[in-house]
């Protein structure tokens, strides 16, 4: 009875779901074909949520007590590198001012007097902002 109820919910589901997406369409009076005005949104949206991908952080890898953030930054512009726990509170600020030339920037911080668990750092600019999570377990 309960493998029975299982199937017909997931039909019900997948036949409404097809019907939902013959509402998105319309029907090209030349061609004949439909084309989805969802799908053409969405990829549209992807294609500019991805433009600034310049400005980011690499990695972030532990020596001890003493953690290492590698950023790729292409030119020198005023950055902010601060650390946030899971509650969204900055707990520690890493490196706040011009980054320096190097293409191998790399800042370090002290982690002993944060506890153990999920943290982010958080590399910003004028114009960017990108997260990284990361741990921190001793």
């Amino acid at each position: 009875m309960n493998k029975l109820f299982i199937l017909f919910f997931t039909i019900s589901i997948i036949a409404l779901s097809n019907l939902q997406g013959q509402q998105n369409t319309t029907k090209s009076n030349n061609s004949g074909t439909k084309v989805d005005s969802f799908t053409v949104e969405s990829s549209i949206k992807q294609e500019s949520d991805s433009i600034d991908n310049q400005n980011k952080i690499r990695f972030i890898y532990n020596d001890g007590e003493q953690y290492i953030i590698k950023i790729q930054v292409p030119k020198d512009l005023d950055i902010k590198i601060e650390i946030y726990n899971m509650l969204a509170k900055p707990v520690k600020t890493v490196y706040e001012g011009k980054s320096s030339s190097d293409p191998d920037r790399i800042y370090d911080f002290n982690a002993s007097t944060l506890p153990n668990g999920i943290y982010f750092a958080i590399l910003q600019g004028n114009g960017f902002r990108h997260p990284y999570k990361f741990t921190i377990r001793r």
